[in-house]
């Protein structure tokens, strides 16, 4: 039933904080009323199908360490149209990770332009 999610820079256990690093894969798989996705700045990789066929997601934004994207991660999104990238550290992306998706355009950073170009034509 959850229709946002964020996940946060740390987490916090039994008095020791400790920082959340990665999303794993198949966290959120098929999650049918999740809309929005907001991912940590300490996180690096996102698993793979970690939202996969989450037919309702429409907007997700990634955090500033993220360097990898895992394999068919929001694969068959049908409604997921804007992906905000805050980190210049991406180095790979799964394929067909944004395959089944609306998203033409992503938001990037400042100087990061073609190299991400070429990343995520691999993943449609």
């Amino acid at each position: 039933n959850i229709t946002k999610l964020v996940v946060p820079d740390f987490v916090t256990v039994e008095g020791c904080q400790f920082s959340v690093t990665g999303v794993a894969a198949k966290a959120c798989y098929k999650f049918k009323k999740l809309k929005t996705v907001e991912i940590g700045n300490n996180v690096s990789t996102i698993g793979a199908q970690a939202f996969q066929e989450c037919k309702k997601l429409k907007e997700v934004k990634l955090g500033r360490e993220l360097t990898q994207i895992g394999y068919k991660c929001f694969y068959k999104d049908s409604k997921l149209k804007k992906v905000l990238i805050r980190s210049k550290k991406l180095k790979k992306v799964g394929k067909e990770s944004m395959r089944g998706t609306p998203v033409k355009h992503y938001g990037i950073p400042e100087g990061c332009g073609k190299k991400y170009k070429k990343l995520l034509k691999k993943a449609e």
